[in-house]
């Protein structure tokens, strides 16, 4: 079983019914639609597994043979796929598209037919053009999907291909140098161990010779390698500074779709410095002491006590008398036996206090 054919091919109930010849749809529209639809999908899917968009009725009867069965409906399947557009007559084709077999490549017919098929339906797509050199050979230049920019083959376009061209072939003469300077390097080695010392001398000459055409035809291609690096660079320099505009704009577009802008942000900042000025006013006012009108003054308060500080050092200075001789401060008397007793009692009190 090949790759392209359906996982129902290996079902012989449903394939069964799927061989079978198909009803007018105005008799079973479901059966009529499910085989139609089957077909048409094997038969595209057959093209891409053979490689070749080029068939026949024969052709895809050998295709879709299951053991000793032929599909009985294949040619209602493609004068339907005609009629709807899916398919089209080579001659048909060829009316279509008379310019392009001119220059097709040269294999066989199917293979070149197909080719055909192929380039032009990437032109219709878009996704290639051809264009023609200065000297008069023909290019095909394919989208690079990475661009927007329309397909078209421009004079930059066709200075890159000669500059490959003018490569290929440098390189070429490089490898046959070098393959000239390693045989004269092996003759002159060879006479030399003969002993002809004239005959070296002369292989010895010419490799340096082709050593020097070497080198300057591997400075040449430096240059023209040099120079395709800048149109790449160039290009790519061009899709950044596309990416950077486009990025730009998005950028500038979502701002706009936030209602942001310059102004509305420099008057927003303004609001939010307003405000916080007058929190910090707010925060000044609750953060002061509150001061009655009948509340006496830190001056007032500090003069008064500064004038009882002073009366109490005035106070310390004062001499007072000394003290009596005697315990009742009396006059200098004997004690009779009761003062004595008494000043007794006292003098215990005070101690019990």
């Amino acid at each position: 079983m090949v790759s392209y054919l359906p996982e129902e091919w290996q079902d012989d109930i449903k394939m069964s019914g799927l061989m079978s010849v198909m009803k007018d749809r105005a008799v079973n529209k479901v059966d009529y639609d499910r085989k139609l639809r089957f077909w048409t999908d094997t038969i595209y899917a057959s093209c891409v597994g053979e490689k070749n968009a080029v068939f026949d009725l024969l052709v895809l009867k050998r295709r879709f043979r299951r053991k000793d069965k032929i599909p009985a409906s294949l040619n209602i399947v493609l004068e339907r796929m005609k009629e709807i557009g899916d398919i089209m007559t080579l001659a048909e084709w060829r009316d279509r598209h008379s310019g392009w077999l001119g220059w097709g490549i040269s294999k066989t017919k199917a293979t070149t037919e197909t080719f055909d098929i192929i380039l032009e339906h990437l032109t219709d797509t878009g996704d290639l053009t051809v264009g023609t050199t200065k000297t008069g050979e023909k290019v095909l230049k394919f989208k690079d999907h990475g661009s927007a920019d329309p397909l078209k083959f421009t004079e930059a376009d066709s200075s890159v291909v000669d500059i490959r061209k003018a490569m290929t072939k440098l390189d070429r003469e490089i490898q046959q140098l070098e393959q000239k300077v390693k045989k004269y390097d092996e003759q002159c080695r060879a006479c030399l161990r003969s002993g002809d010392k004239g005959r070296a001398q002369n292989f010895l000459r010419q490799r340096k010779r082709a050593e020097k055409d070497v080198a300057d035809k591997d400075v040449q291609y430096q240059k023209l390698l040099t120079i395709l690096h800048q149109i790449s660079a160039a290009k790519n320099n061009k899709d950044v500074l596309k990416a950077y505009q486009s990025g730009a704009a998005a950028f500038k577009a979502t701002l706009a779709r936030q209602g942001l802008s310059p102004d509305k942000v420099h008057e927003t900042m303004d609001d939010v410095a307003n405000s916080i000025d007058e929190y910090k006013e707010i925060e000044e006012a609750i953060s002061s002491p509150f001061i009655s009108s009948s509340a006496v003054s830190d001056t007032e308060l500090e003069q008064e006590l500064d004038e009882l500080i002073s009366e109490s050092k005035k106070d310390e200075s004062i001499q007072l008398p000394n003290a009596p001789t005697n315990r009742f401060g009396l006059f200098d008397r004997e004690v009779t036996p009761e003062e004595d007793q008494l000043e007794k009692r006292l003098a215990r009190l005070r101690q019990a206090v």
